[in-house]
């Protein structure tokens, strides 16, 4: 959801896309889906689970990281897609090696959870990065803001 709407607004606000927005989107997704998703808790600690295994693919196989994420409760159809996205590209995946996307998407979470409510809005007034927040005064959008803050408040997930 975090991505149709970063769109829409950003077509309705004619806000072209940041040269830089990609760990942006993928933090803000991951962000509101751990914290104010109806799954939360579940995506939350696959995410985590996904950073973790960037430590194994570093030194090890695609094998190995699929054999962690299953040891630690992952069926093996979820860890196959969480391990995959860490090796695409690669010709031998029995190679040490990541990607390291997934890890900037955390990253990038982490410190949206640093914002306030009002700065996270602002996020969502196009696909622009974190480094453009203060570009931008207040969030503007095609979907009214109380419609914005009462979907994903519904959901909150509290720790």
């Amino acid at each position: 959801m975090t991505h149709i709407l970063r769109y829409v607004n950003g077509k309705y606000n004619k806000i072209s896309r940041s040269t830089n927005y990609l760990p942006t989107e993928e933090g803000l997704a991951c962000f509101m889906q751990d914290t104010y998703g109806e799954f939360g808790g579940a995506s939350l600690f696959q995410h985590a689970a996904e950073y973790t295994v960037t430590e194994i693919a570093l030194k090890s196989s695609l094998r190995q990281m699929f054999d962690y994420l299953c040891d630690i409760g992952f069926t093996k159809e979820l860890a196959w897609q969480r391990a995959i996205r860490h090796k695409f590209g690669f010709v031998d995946t029995s190679q040490p090696g990541d990607i390291m996307k997934p890890s900037m998407y955390f990253y990038t979470e982490q410190q949206l959870k640093k914002l306030t409510t009002e700065e996270l809005l602002k996020l969502f007034v196009g696909k622009i990065s974190l480094q453009e927040i203060n570009n931008f005064q207040e969030y503007t959008g095609l979907i009214p803001q109380n419609k914005l803050l009462s979907f994903f408040l519904q959901t909150k997930i509290t720790p």
